[in-house]
Order: C-alpha cells, then sequence, then structure tokens
C-alpha cells in the first residue's frame, strides 16, 4: 500500500510518530510524510528536524505559511496547490489525515481534486471555541475511511446522513499508544529543560480561541504571577499560529529571562510526554490537555471555549476564560496539593495501532 502522511503542525506530528513508525516497519505498506505549515517556520521552531531526528525520509517539504502572518486566503490556496501538486505526482493509494487544522483541511481537499483517497483520524468531535470545527466537519465530508478517536465520536459520525456507516470504525487515539510506551521508560523532564525541578512546575499552553473573543494573554500573565507567588516553577510551550496568536506570544516572550519560568518553542513529543509525567498541573487550551494528559493522571485546568464539546475526563476542570474564576481554581488546586487522579479511558486503551494497521489492510488489501 502506498500510503502518505500528510502533517502541518507539531501537535499532529506527535500523535501520528508511533503509527508511522510502526507502519514503516510492516512490508505491506511503503510510506511517505508529506510536511508543510507550521514545520517550516523558523519561528515556530522548525519542527520538521524532529521529525528527521526520528529517523524518517521526508518525501516533500511543501511550504506556504508566513513567518509574520496568520494563515488566510493566500496561504491556503497555496497549501492546496503545493500538496495537490505531490499527490498528482506520486498516484498514492490513499493520504492519511489527523486532526483538524486549516493545513489538514487543504490536504484533504488537495486529495479530493486529485482523486486521492482519504483516511481521516480524528472526525466527530466538537470544538465549539475554534472554527478548527469547520474544518474538521469538511474534511468528513472529503474523507474516505473515518478512524474514531472515542466512541462519542465515533456514534456522532455514523449518525452524519453523508457518511457511510460501514467506512466508519472506532480504533482509539494513537497518541495513547505512544504514552503507554513512553511511561514504560520515562524519561526526566530535566533532560529536556535545564534547571526545572520535577513535581514543581506548572505545564501551560494557550492557542488563540479563534471563534471565541478571550482575554487569554491576560489570563497567562495573570496566571504565571500566581503561580510563581507559589514557589512553584512555570513551562511555557508556544501556541499555534492560528489567527490571534500574537498576542499570547508576545504575553510569553515577555518572560523569557524570568526567573523560574521556562519557554519552549517545542519539546518534541517524548519532550512533551516528560513535562506531563513530572508537572505539577497542566493549564491552557490545547488539546493535548483533554486527550493526553489524563493519561499520565494530572489536573487539568480547561480554559474558555476553544475545547467545549469535546469529550472530556472527570480530572479535566473546565472554567470561563475570566480572570477570578480561574484564580479560584488555581488557588483550591494548590491548597489540595495537585492529587494524582483516576483516567477514564476515553480515547482509547493503548491499543489503537494495531486497530488502525488491521483495518488499513483489510480495507486497502
Amino acid at each position: 500500500m502506498k500510503l502518505a502522511f500528510f502533517t502541518g503542525a507539531r501537535s499532529e506530528y506527535g500523535l501520528l510518530r508511533k503509527l508511522i513508525s510502526q507502519l514503516k516497519s510492516d512490508s505491506f505498506f511503503e510510506i511517505s510524510l508529506l510536511v508543510g505549515g507550521m514545520h517550516l517556520l523558523e519561528k515556530f521552531g522548525n519542527t520538521y528536524s524532529e521529525i528527521e531526528k526520528d529517523g524518517f525520509t521526508i518525501k516533500a517539504k511543501i511550504p506556504f505559511y508566513s513567518e509574520v502572518l496568520s494563515p488566510g486566503q493566500d496561504e491556503f490556496s497555496r497549501a492546496i496547490n503545493g500538496i495537490a501538486a505531490v499527490l498528482e505526482k506520486e498516484k498514492y493509494d490513499a493520504l492519511f489525515i489527523v486532526g483538524d487544522r486549516l493545513e489538514a483541511y487543504a490536504a484533504a481537499l488537495a486529495a479530493h481534486f486529485t482523486d486521492t483517497p482519504v483516511i481521516h483520524s480524528g472526525g466527530g468531535t466538537i470544538t465549539e471555541g475554534a472554527v478548527d470545527n469547520i474544518y474538521r466537519y469538511n474534511i468528513t465530508n472529503l474523507a474516505n475511511l473515518h478512524l474514531a478517536t472515542s466512541k462519542g465520536n465515533y456514534e456522532r459520525l455514523k449518525s452524519l446522513p453523508v457518511i457511510n456507516p460501514e467506512n466508519v470504525l472506532f480504533t482509539g487515539s494513537v497518541a495513547i499508544d505512544g504514552i503507554r510506551e513512553f511511561l514504560k521508560q520515562p524519561v526526566p523532564i530535566g533532560q529536556f529543560v535545564k534547571g526545572i525541578k520535577k513535581g514543581n512546575f506548572a505545564l501551560i499552553t494557550f492557542h488563540p480561541a479563534t471563534a471565541a473573543k478571550e482575554p487569554l494573554d491576560e489570563i497567562l500573565a495573570k496566571s504565571v504571577e500566581l503561580i510563581l507567588n507559589m514557589n512553584c516553577q512555570v513551562l511555557i510551550t508556544y501556541p499555534n499560529n492560528d489567527k490571534g496568536y500574537e498576542s499570547i506570544l508576545s504575553q510569553i516572550e515577555r518572560y523569557r529571562s524570568a526567573k523560574n519560568v521556562f519557554i519552549v518553542e517545542n519539546l518534541g513529543a517524548k519532550g512533551y510526554y516528560a513535562a506531563l509525567n513530572d508537572c505539577l498541573f497542566v493549564m491552557g487550551n490545547s488539546s493535548s490537555g483533554i486527550v493526553e494528559a489524563p493519561y499520565f493522571h494530572k489536573q487539568v485546568i480547561n480554559v474558555g471555549e476553544r475545547q467545549k464539546g469535546r469529550e472530556k475526563d472527570a480530572s479535566i476542570m473546565d472554567v470561563n476564560a475570566n480572570w477570578p474564576d480561574v484564580q479560584t481554581l488555581v488557588n483550591k488546586g494548590f491548597n489540595e496539593s495537585w492529587p494524582l487522579v483516576e483516567n477514564n479511558n476515553i480515547y482509547g486503551d493503548g491499543n489503537s495501532i494495531k486497530n488502525v494497521m488491521k483495518i488499513l489492510k483489510d480495507r486497502f488489501k
């Protein structure tokens, strides 16, 4: 099977990394990686280098984003045209897309125009506070095979009248397989961030809430000050490049030289798992806090509407994007010493890769 993976951001590559590795070791598959979007931006850490460090060959680098501008119509058109040119030349049996970002939507359209079947992982999710909701359901309409990461997403996809229910299958999230493997031989965060103290730092990631007006930059800054006053360190990872990221990034950079604040553009998959494993708690509005953090039994403060509608573990504490409510939750957590919490395994039990491989072989043999 001649199978291409498209990845445009560090977040989705972290989900795909273990799956790609397993597929490459199986002679049934011939794997290609098509890389574009944020991976090729120096401002966001040139994360394509992480892919190369993992030993994967990049078939095509497809630049279409600007170092200084949020994605718009021109970037979207360049993405479609660039990806379509590669698909037209290579004639893949299928293109594997994960998630819901703008560049993933561009990849689905490029596949549509080049008659390349689309395999989509992550459909059926709802995130009311982000325009990703639009992109995700448009990708679903363009996809030929749907790999649902939760039972709720599976039922939602099957109920859509435009989808053949026979092409919807529950696999769980392939990210969980990588987490299970990491936890067998965990690596300390100190190997990735010098000077940080295991068990005494908050892991913070804020992305723009593209479908809601929220003072996330202000909340981030006030949260950092409060956490530092609790004699706790802070590890901040960069936002994505969605519209409105500049104000969040500006606040982050204010703390570049601050004592006990560590800023990392990109930790890589293993480094991020180390951070989740060793942190005191997680805060922000990233999907990683919803999907991955519960498997490390960490409490998560999920701020605002960006992830509204997504299935959540009992350990997720939703809070409106206003400072008094956020402050109350942070203080409560410190008063209770941030205990470890149970995980409900909403996104699978760590056998997702095996499920995906079986489905692909059954469908494409």
